[in-house]
């Protein structure tokens, strides 16, 4: 959750969230800690406020490439 504060973007968050959590799962199985923070889906933790890119219009692309 911290990360997503910090303003990181929520595809960071993942790619985390995968290094991490094999590392908590590992300290669980082994005793070291008694609880695995991360046992919860992603989801449920960090809210996915991610945009979804749209495409040029077909106007758009035609300016684009009278640009170039």
């Amino acid at each position: 959750m911290k990360i997503h504060i910090d303003g990181k973007g929520y595809s960071t968050i993942p790619s985390v969230w995968g290094v991490v959590k094999p590392a908590f799962r590992m300290a669980y199985n082994e005793d070291i800690i008694r609880r695995n923070p991360f046992d919860s889906k992603l989801v449920d933790v960090v809210p996915n406020d991610s945009q979804k890119r749209i495409a040029m219009t077909d106007k758009q692309q035609e300016f684009w490439i009278n640009f170039i």
